[in-house]
C-alpha cells in the first residue's frame, strides 16, 4: 500500500482541480451526448497470497512437521474492460464498468472478473480527462500449481473500489480514444487486503 498512496494523492488532487475547472466552464460548455460507451485493452498486475509447504521428505516414522510459509507474487494478467456512462450535466456521470483480466502462476490459471459502479467527472473538450470513483465487487480464481509444494488459494469474491482517471481525445463527432486509464483496484479476497494497479486503453463511442 506504501507505494500507491501518491498516487492516490495525485489522483484526488486532480479530481479537486477539474472540480473547479468544470464549474467555472459549465456556463460555456456546449451540450455534450448523453451516452458513452468505451471498450478497451486492459492490464492489472494481480496480488495472489498462497501457502508453501515446507515439510523436508524423511522415513515413514518421522515426526518432523513444519508450518507452511506464507508467499505473494504478483503476476502480469491482461483483458479487458467495458463501461458505459450516462452523463447527467456535461462533466458529471453515472458509470458501470466491467473487466476481465487472465494470466497464470506456478501453472495454475488466474483470473479476475470486476463489476464496479459510481460518478466520473470529465472535463468536456477535444481533449478531456476524467476521474472517477467506483465501488462493487470482484471475483478471482486461481487454479491449482503444478508445484505440489504450493497451495492454490482457490476462489473467492469481495467488496472492491476502484480510483482513478484518464485522458480522452476527441477524435470524430461520435468517436474518441482513450489514450490512457489507470486505477487502484483495491480488493478483500482470501480474508486479506490487495492494492492492484490497472491501466487500460480503446476507444470510446459518443450517443
Amino acid at each position: 500500500m506504501g507505494p500507491l498512496k501518491p498516487t492516490r494523492k495525485v489522483i484526488l488532487e486532480a479530481a479537486a482541480f477539474l472540480c473547479a475547472m468544470m464549474f467555472a466552464l459549465a456556463g460555456t460548455a456546449k451540450a455534450q451526448d448523453k451516452v458513452e460507451l468505451y471498450g478497451g485493452f486492459s492490464y492489472l498486475r494481480g496480488n495472489i497470497t498462497f501457502q508453501q509447504e515446507n515439510n523436508p521428505p524423511c522415513s515413514p516414522q518421522c515426526q518432523i512437521v513444519v508450518a507452511p510459509t506464507i508467499a505473494t507474487q504478483h503476476p502480469n494478467l491482461f483483458g479487458w474492460e467495458f463501461s458505459a456512462a450516462y452523463k447527467f450535466v456535461p462533466f458529471l456521470s453515472a458509470k458501470a464498468d466491467f473487466g476481465e483480466q487472465y494470466g497464470s502462476l506456478s501453472g495454475g490459471s488466474v483470473r479476475v472478473r470486476t463489476y464496479l459502479f459510481g460518478p466520473q467527472l470529465s472535463l468536456p473538450g477535444p481533449i478531456s480527462p476524467f476521474v472517477h470513483a467506483e465501488l462493487g465487487f470482484a471475483h478471482e480464481s486461481v487454479g491449482a500449481f503444478t508445484n505440489p509444494s504450493l497451495i492454490s488459494p482457490g476462489s473467492d469474491t469481495s467488496f472492491a473500489t476502484a480510483l482513478g482517471g484518464g485522458l480522452d481525445i476527441h477524435a470524430l463527432p461520435f468517436f474518441s480514444v482513450r489514450v490512457i486509464q489507470i486505477d487502484d483496484v483495491m480488493t478483500r479476497l482470501y480474508q486479506g487486503r490487495q492494492s492492484e494497479p490497472r491501466v487500460s486503453a480503446g476507444i470510446v463511442f459518443h450517443f
